[in-house]
């Protein structure tokens, strides 16, 4: 299918100073106190029925070990009816840190049960892993900072301050790895070195990035005799959500093979770099970091912490940075890949991400605004959709190839809100609720049905859309006149 997006670009950034218009939306109906309850007190079930020792886990069956960002967002949602399970969670996750910074995307569960999951990973071949807990290798989108801050938000003034200090050293630690472990000599993004680092597994800037290496001839001769069908019916994850939407066969293989090539690299940013198959400046994970910087400097300015001017240096500079993934002819911003420079056209939300990260101009986030609205982009009836319908690889309800995600949804709203356009981080805002209310708390949706998928009863759903339902729609979100005629990012 051809991609629409080339056929109708957004406007170049020159084009004069509009307020986007609110998408067309379904009939959502207004949330009124009763309403809001009732689905505030399903959430909470949803949490408590994931709920193990000491953390949250995602989801049932197929994600029970202790995810980054998945911690992170439910904490977010967890600070308004339990504000000690949310500390606790967060300060289990940074208990698993490694010696260099590195916060890693999973904490594993104890136990025989759960052997094989630690053996695939083996993280201790890094001398910085912990040697207990064991975890994964990688790590995934920095969303550590914003929890810490919204958790202190609900927080009396001296409890905040205790809270903050406590960790102030793990965040510290944490952003001083991302900006100088995962960059690359001559350049200030942080690079990621596994499609699952960026949090988006097998969006369509990571695959075709990822399809560019040499790929080994077992893996080419099950693509080209058809036998990855047969291999279907061997997963495990399709016990729990059916295959048609995970990612598919030869994606999950191929992605198997890249951590086991920078396992045998024993996890080394240098050595992956050099030597890995896959290097990405990934412009969600980059946006995040944006924002994740803004609440440091914030937590620290708070418990009066200088930060390193190092680091301070290094935020900013890679601040500057993002303005070179935009693309002017496309009107867009892109990842890049991080050997070649070369910025990795394939359309999918990361596109918007900017947005939440709050450093590009008033000029550029309306141009990414304008795309909710369009429907050869992001303008379906029940947004946010993680690739646009209009593309190739659009699928509405396979992973991250079409459907709709409540956190994306979430980091969109807040982005927009803080950029002064409220009627369209309103309007998504209800949209999001009420496609949660209309089918339930799972992983994510069709955009164009809303019929929900991937795994049912889903933590970050249900915590996040705690948060929304306690965000009253207001003129004004904190920080948001700052935003508001924001200076060009330099290119």
């Amino acid at each position: 299918m051809t991609d629409t997006s080339e056929r109708e670009p957004p406007a170049p950034a020159t084009r004069a100073l509009v307020t986007p218009p609110v998408p067309t939306a379904i009939d959502a109906a207004p949330f009124d106190d009763a309403r809001t309850a009732a689905l505030r007190s399903r959430a909470i079930e949803v949490l408590a029925a994931n709920t193990r020792d000491g953390y949250v886990a995602p989801a049932k069956g197929l994600y029970i070990h202790q995810h980054l960002w998945d911690t992170c967002f439910v904490a977010i949602g967890q600070r308004h009816y339990d504000i000690e399970a949310a500390m606790r969670g967060l300060r289990r996750l940074v208990g698993a840190q490694w010696k260099n910074g590195m916060v890693p995307h999973i904490r594993f569960e104890a136990g025989w049960r759960h052997w094989w999951d630690r053996h695939v990973w083996r993280s201790r071949v890094n001398p910085a892993a912990p040697r207990s807990p064991a975890t994964g290798g990688i790590s995934q989108p920095p969303m550590l900072a914003e929890a810490v801050v919204r958790v202190g938000e609900v927080l009396g003034r001296a409890e905040r301050r205790r809270w903050y200090e406590s960790m102030y050293r793990p965040l510290v630690e944490y952003h001083l790895w991302l900006h100088f472990d995962r960059v690359l000599d001559g350049d200030r993004l942080a690079v990621q070195i596994h499609p699952w680092e960026t949090g988006l597994d097998n969006s369509p800037p990571l695959l075709e990035l990822l399809e560019r290496a040499r790929t080994p001839l077992w893996l080419d001769l099950l693509a080209r005799s058809g036998a990855d069908r047969l291999a279907t019916k061997l997963r495990w994850d399709t016990k729990y959500v059916p295959a048609d939407q995970r990612s598919s066969t030869l994606e999950a293989l191929r992605l198997y093979w890249a951590l086991a090539r920078i396992r045998r690299l024993r996890y080394d940013t240098d050595a992956a770099l050099r030597r890995g198959p896959f290097a990405v400046q990934d412009l969600t994970v980059n946006s995040i970091l944006v924002r994740a910087n803004a609440r440091l400097r914030e937590l620290a300015s708070e418990i009066r912490a200088p930060l390193p001017a190092h680091l301070l240096a290094a935020m900013s500079a890679h601040e500057r940075a993002m303005g070179d993934l935009w693309d002017d002819v496309d009107g867009q911003y892109y990842s890049r890949d991080a050997r070649s420079g070369e910025l990795v056209k394939a359309p999918s939300v990361a596109t918007l991400m900017p947005l939440y990260a709050g450093c590009v101009d008033r000029t550029h986030a309306t141009a990414l605004v304008q795309l909710l609205s369009n429907p050869g982009a992001f303008g379906t009836p029940y947004p946010v959709p993680s690739v646009p319908p209009g593309s190739r690889w659009f699928q509405p309800c396979r992973y991250w190839q079409g459907p709709t995600w409540i956190n994306v949804n979430w980091l969109l709203i807040d982005g927009m809100r803080r950029y002064g356009f409220d009627d369209a981080a309103e309007a998504l805002r209800r949209r999001t609720l009420d496609v949660v209310t209309r089918h339930g708390f799972f992983e994510y949706y069709d955009p164009i049905s809303g019929t929900p998928a991937g795994a049912k009863g889903f933590s970050w759903t249900a915590a996040l859309v705690i948060d929304l339902l306690a965000t009253e729609a207001r003129g004004t979100a904190p920080g948001s006149a700052a935003l508001r005629d924001r200076p060009a990012v330099a290119p």
